[in-house]
């Protein structure tokens, strides 16, 4: 499992609920 793979995903989903992330 890659921890980056993880934050991508989680960054993508994150967008699409318009959730900024620093």
């Amino acid at each position: 499992q890659s921890l980056g793979g993880l934050i991508e995903a989680y960054e993508a989903v994150a967008r699409r609920l318009g959730v900024q992330l620093d």
